[in-house]
C-alpha cells in the first residue's frame, strides 16, 4: 500500500460522509419511508476520523509484517529451534 493510496483514503473519506445519506438512500434497499438523517461533520471531526484510519491502516501494516516474519520462520524450520 503506497503514500498514493493512503493520500485517496484521506480524500474521498470527508466526501463520502457528505454524500453517505444519498448513496445509502439510493443504493442501500432501505424499505420506503425510511428516514436516514446524518448530522453534517465538522472539520476537526474529519480529521480526527480520518486520522484515526491511518493509524489503523499502520497497525494493519505492521501485523501483516509480523504474520509474514512468524511464517516465514515456520516454513525454515527456525521456528522449531527456538520452541525446542
Amino acid at each position: 500500500m503506497g503514500l498514493d493510496t493512503i493520500v485517496l483514503l484521506g480524500v474521498t473519506q470527508p466526501i463520502t460522509s457528505y454524500y453517505l445519506p444519498d448513496i445509502l438512500k439510493n443504493f442501500g434497499g432501505l424499505p420506503e419511508g425510511s428516514l436516514l438523517e446524518f448530522p453534517l461533520p465538522t472539520g476537526p471531526q474529519v480529521l480526527a476520523e480520518t486520522l484515526g484510519q491511518f493509524s489503523q491502516i499502520g497497525f494493519l501494516v505492521l501485523v501483516l509484517a509480523f504474520m509474514g516474519t512468524v511464517a516465514g520462520e515456520r516454513n525454515t524450520g527456525s521456528s522449531i529451534m527456538v520452541l525446542v
